[in-house]
């Protein structure tokens, strides 16, 4: 979003399109996760510290409709585990108050667009499903949305090829790709 902003803040900026998935765009209607909420309280470090990969894939498994594969949740944890990178997790769900501080420039971008969007949702998604697809549909003039039913957060994980169809159908029809 913020990028979005910069490239209508500037008058020679190359003017594509712009696909979102499942993300907090609209911060009043993104629901975080308990997770999440303790990551941003005080008690956040001794939270992140205790994260464990049993934790990380009970996570996973709230967020996506599709139960995606243990190895590949454990490369994930394995990647965050490293080098003490658990820490980062307190900064990582800063993007919930930098929504809150930016949200009139952020959801400005998207709500007065000029070029074209499109935003793919995972609909079975607690944190920013059905109902974020909802705020975008009613924000958003001439809303260019996919519901992907059974899916949730990560549809890009989820439903790779679905999210690639989606994407492909988007920019041949607004000629960015052929």
């Amino acid at each position: 979003q913020e990028l979005l902003a910069r490239n209508q803040e500037n008058p020679d900026a190359k003017k594509l399109s712009c696909v979102f998935l499942n993300g907090g765009l609209f911060p009043e209607v993104h629901r975080p996760l308990l997770t999440q909420k303790l990551l941003r309280s005080p008690f956040g470090k001794f939270f992140a510290r205790m994260a464990s990969l049993r934790s990380f894939v009970s996570s996973f498994n709230t967020i996506c409709a599709v139960k995606l594969p243990r190895d590949l949740l454990q490369e994930h944890f394995n990647l965050l585990a490293r080098e003490n990178g658990r820490h980062c997790m307190v900064k990582l769900v800063g993007y919930m108050d930098e929504r809150a501080l930016h949200r009139e420039r952020w959801v400005g971008s998207v709500v007065n667009s000029a070029i074209p969007l499109r935003f793919i949702n995972g609909v079975e998604d607690p944190i920013s499903g059905l109902h974020m697809a909802a705020r975008f549909e009613e924000l958003v003039p001439n809303p260019d949305v996919i519901k992907l039913s059974g899916i949730g957060h990560y549809p890009q994980n989820e439903a790779p090829e679905d999210v690639l169809r989606a994407a492909i159908s988007f920019w041949q029809s607004n000629n960015v790709i052929e």
